[in-house]
């Protein structure tokens, strides 16, 4: 299992990739009892994952511009489980957050932490 993002290499991606669940859609009318709600087919797709790395700060730096240069393109999310779906719109990225990680006997010295936030597209 490779945990990636458009084939962009992490060295974890924790969150659901499944494809799309049903949505519900609920009102209420004031003056009348009751709920009123509706099936609206499988189009809640909106989702986000968290994508980690650890590198040098050379690396994790062009990861974080390698990921900010997907937002409006269509790519596969793999996750850690090895879960994947090849319709992820990506909409947009959370702040990186940067902590120092040093690894003995390696180069990793930062992980980098960042929310990636997508669109689900139904393909047929």
């Amino acid at each position: 299992m490779a945990a990636n993002i458009g084939g962009t290499s992490c060295d974890y991606v924790r969150g659901d990739v499944t494809p799309l669940r049903e949505r519900v859609e609920t009102w209420v009318v004031p003056g009348l009892d009751s709920v009123g709600a509706m099936l609206l087919g499988q189009n809640e797709g909106q989702a986000a994952v968290v994508a980690t790395k650890l590198n040098t700060v050379g690396a994790c730096t062009t990861w974080i511009q390698t990921l900010e240069a997907m937002i409006g393109t269509v790519v596969t999310i793999e996750n850690d489980l090895g879960e994947n779906n090849a319709a992820c719109l990506i909409t947009g990225l959370g702040v990186p957050e940067k902590t120092a990680a040093y690894q003995p006997g390696t180069s990793k010295t930062l992980k980098v932490e960042m929310e990636v936030r997508f669109v689900i597209l139904v393909t047929a």
